[in-house]
């Protein structure tokens, strides 16, 4: 990508300027609004799949009509917008083959994704308010676990009158195993996904520049990073740590991305040291019980992904034996049935995908995200040393290039790829660079969207 020269690119600050409320802001919150309270409160308090969809429909069609009135073309057409038409395209076929009635929360998740994201091309100020939302929901989140934690008998006696009792089951279980979710109730995931996104967002504010609330910025990293081990999702913890680091070293370029390796190299040798020189103490604090756990687990030799590799396995066995088509869409728990005590997905993205789609389906699904990935960087890359473009571009990058960095890493673990909470934040993401991207293609038209 070129660097972007003040004459082409003065539209890229121009602010909204319309009076009255602003549906495209709107419409982002609403959106931001259903991805935080999709696992609690649509799936296990409302239960109703009439709702959620409509509660997407008014997201999707304030951005189309809005889109229509600016005189913005929805057939602004990305070479992303096409990757992704295609890939989702696939994948519905996919799953039409496996049976739609089974899939529908599939469907569902991956139509109204791409929608979002086709529909979603706006200025950077539209997001701004989403931003700050993300940031403080996070918070809501961490005091959650953090009083779910402290005074937990308390917590479940106001919760559990509104879950099923499934739910409630599960939440027992999960704080007998020092799982203490917060909101996420029955899914320690969507506790500390919330709480990633808030992380990836307060970092990027203090990456792009933003002087504003920086020791306050940093103290709700600091909260989060502990409520995280109060959640006890390890696997966020981890890959979100080092999504971290992945991300200031893709920002930083010649000397910097030195001193920066050192920097973090240094850091990592002196967490070691300090862990090694204080592990009894740290083995009696209640809230790095999980980390201690997998910590002996590893020094022991013991199996610490909880069967996962056993799955790996298999789905690897699976792929060679069905390498070109793949053994069908969400067929894997069908054909391992048995393997575990519990049926269970792969746990790998990569691998499931493999196992199921086969080698064409994989690199028809994978090449958007990758594709996205890098345009991402490159636009960040075309703009990191620029000052007449607004600090917002360089925040929605940044937190755009954590986030896919923490999705791609989270895939060789769990199932984002699978997960409402997950998969539309990360479209909310690629809307980011998208919205970039058609400014790029329509920099001779005023743009307010």
């Amino acid at each position: 990508m070129q660097k972007i020269s003040k004459s082409n690119y003065e539209m890229y600050n121009i602010q909204n300027k319309s009076k009255g409320i602003n549906f495209s802001e709107l419409a982002l919150l609403i959106f931001v609004f259903y991805i935080f309270t999709q696992g609690w409160l649509f799936y296990l308090i409302i239960q109703n799949n009439f709702i959620e969809i409509t509660v997407l429909l008014v997201v999707t069609s304030i951005l189309f009509f809005k889109s229509l009135i600016n005189n913005f073309s929805v057939l602004t057409f990305t070479l992303l917008d096409a990757l992704w038409v295609f890939s989702i395209a696939v994948i519905l076929v996919l799953i039409s083959m496996s049976g739609f009635k089974e899939n529908d929360v599939l469907i569902f998740m991956y139509v109204f994704g791409l929608l979002f994201l086709l529909l979603a091309k706006t200025n950077i100020n539209n997001f701004d308010t989403s931003f700050i939302v993300i940031k403080y929901a996070a918070i809501v989140y961490a005091l959650s676990s953090i009083f779910h934690y402290f005074f937990t008998e308390t917590y479940h006696s106001l919760i559990f009158p509104y879950i099923p009792s499934t739910a409630q089951q599960r939440v027992l279980e999960l704080v007998n195993l020092d799982y203490f979710a917060g909101l996420g109730l029955s899914q320690p995931s969507l506790a500390a996904g919330p709480m990633i996104m808030g992380i990836g967002v307060t970092l990027a504010q203090l990456n792009s520049g933003e002087k504003q609330n920086k020791k306050w910025n940093i103290i709700i990293i600091i909260l989060l990073i502990i409520t995280l081990l109060i959640a006890g999702k390890r696997s966020v913890l981890i890959w979100g740590g080092i999504s971290v680091v992945i991300t200031q070293l893709l920002l930083a370029s010649g000397k910097k991305k030195v001193l920066k390796i050192l920097k973090y190299s240094s850091i990592g040798l002196i967490l070691v040291g300090i862990t090694y020189v204080f592990w009894e103490f740290l083995q009696s604090l209640p809230i790095l019980s999980k980390v201690v756990e997998s910590i002996q687990g590893i020094d022991s030799g013991e199996d610490v992904t909880n069967g996962r590799i056993v799955l790996y396995q298999r789905a690897w066995e699976l792929f060679l034996e069905n390498p070109i088509f793949g053994i069908g869409w969400g067929q894997f728990v069908e054909v391992t049935s048995g393997l575990l005590a519990r049926d269970l997905v792969v746990h790998n993205v990569y691998l499931q995908l493999l196992s199921e789609t086969g080698l064409i389906g994989f690199i028809i699904i994978i090449i958007p995200i990758i594709y996205g990935y890098i345009l991402t960087i490159k636009c960040y890359k075309g703009i990191k040393n620029t000052t007449f473009i607004s600090v917002k571009w360089k925040t929605g990058l940044v937190f755009s290039i954590y986030y896919q960095t923490f999705f791609l890493l989270y895939c060789f673990t769990e199932n984002p790829f699978y997960n409402v909470v997950y998969l539309f934040m990360f479209f909310f993401c690629l809307a980011i660079v998208n919205s970039f991207i058609v400014l790029k293609i329509r920099k001779s038209e005023y743009y307010e969207v």
